[in-house]
């Protein structure tokens, strides 16, 4: 049963993906997407109102391509502290082919890579962090 539910497969909007795909690379911090979101901080690249935004993550509890870590690893402390989401297993891959249709990445299996700064599979902002300044 929990094969089956790895490779899930998930239908997003684009602006659902980039979600995702944030989640992804940054991690679940609220305080960056309530109540106004920040940005230029999350790298996060829709022009969509925050409204929009908003609605999108509630959605994408919904469908489950969120999910509490909190509430799978510490159950008896679930009422004690606020949500840990992270992107459900199978979401990320469904996330990418909407945001690369022309690479299919299948399985989902692996981080967001952006080649164009030589990411080398670590999440975006600590790329950006460590790459070497131009003389």
């Amino acid at each position: 049963m929990a094969m089956m539910e790895d490779n899930q497969r998930f239908h997003f909007s684009e602006l659902e993906a980039k979600i995702l795909v944030t989640i992804d690379n940054i991690g679940w911090y609220a305080y960056l997407w309530f109540p106004i979101i920040e940005r230029a901080i999350l790298n996060f690249g829709s022009d969509a109102p925050e409204e929009e935004v908003h609605v999108a993550l509630v959605g994408l509890i919904r469908k489950g391509a969120l999910v509490d870590t909190l509430a799978t690893t510490r159950p008896e402390e679930i009422d004690l502290d606020p949500p840990q989401w992270t992107v459900a297993p199978g979401a990320l891959g469904s996330a990418l082919d909407v945001l690369q249709p022309d690479k299919l990445s299948g399985s989902g299996v692996g981080r967001h890579v952006d080649n164009r700064n030589r990411g080398r599979g670590r999440p975006r902002h600590m790329v950006i962090a460590t790459r070497p300044m131009p003389l």
